[in-house]
């Protein structure tokens, strides 16, 4: 096998056809499928910060509305959740986040944005995501994320979060937003900082 890809509800599995027998491979894999659920290890919990100031969460008063909540609601039961991450995907460095409290689901937008801002904090699906590149998109932008998810020269890990990963948000108001994008930037800030401590 050389690549695994993971969705929330499949695996792709790419192997060296020259080098095992696609069927045999495939046999053993439904098996493990079908196998007893391993104690896995768990990930690393993460505290991130996050913005939710009208200036970083453009959908947040919309998304409050159509889900019957005033948009501090919306804000605390996401961040009183802890989320998990199913996969990371879309663009590098991007996490699926699960565990998103029940009252805070909503499709995503009709109507898609042809840039969203990196570092902002969507919801949509079910589903919490980061979008750690400008890009478009079509999720409910509720904050942002002062630091990056991604550091491409980063020599081992160049995306922060993995599969398997825990993470909780913190509530952070523009000028305390403002001054770890600037502690980041200036190298003050590590992304071990941003570990709870029993996963420092």
């Amino acid at each position: 096998m050389v690549d695994l890809v993971p969705t929330l509800r499949s695996l792709t599995v790419h192997f060296e056809p020259e080098a095992v027998e696609a069927e045999a491979l495939g046999a053993q894999l439904l098996a493990l499928a079908g196998a007893p659920g391993a104690d896995l290890p768990a990930g690393r919990h993460w505290r991130l910060p996050l913005c939710a100031e009208p200036a970083f969460a453009p959908d947040l008063g919309e998304l409050a509305e159509r889900l019957g909540l005033r948009p501090e609601a919306v804000i605390d039961g996401l961040c009183r959740a802890v989320l998990q991450v199913g996969l990371i995907g879309f663009m590098p460095g991007f996490p699926y986040l699960i565990g998103l409290p029940q009252a805070l689901h909503l499709p995503r937008r009709a109507t898609p944005r042809t840039r969203v801002p990196a570092g902002s904090v969507a919801l949509a699906a079910g589903l919490c995501g980061v979008y750690p590149w400008d890009s478009p998109g079509g999720w409910w932008l509720v904050g942002h994320l002062p630091l990056p998810l991604f550091e491409a020269d980063h020599p081992q890990a160049p995306a922060w979060l993995a599969a398997g990963d825990r993470l909780s948000w913190q509530p952070v108001e523009a000028a305390a937003h403002a001054a770890l994008a600037a502690d980041w930037a200036a190298g003050r800030l590590r992304r071990e900082d941003f570990l709870m401590p029993e996963d420092a």
